[in-house]
């Protein structure tokens, strides 16, 4: 049965699977997870950008992903 839902989002930049082991070493002993999804929540194509006369980032799509873990209780 479902306890709980934990909404995940990466947002220091080291990656969703890094926030959700950081998540799981801090989980209850007593918990554990029943399922994962992964969803994407906004994609943007970002400008090009000039960076001493060269152009970098030329069509480098930024894709926002979000992770939902269903949390199950023994």
């Amino acid at each position: 049965m479902i306890k709980r839902v934990v909404k995940i989002i990466d947002k220091d930049g080291y990656g969703l699977d890094y926030e959700i082991n950081k998540f799981i070493e801090a989980a209850n002993e007593n918990e554990y997870i029943i399922d994962i999804k992964f969803l994407e929540v906004e994609r943007r194509k970002l400008s090009p950008t000039e960076y001493q006369g060269a152009y970098t980032s030329l069509g480098v799509d930024r894709v926002i992903h979000v992770a939902y873990l269903f949390i199950g209780e023994v």
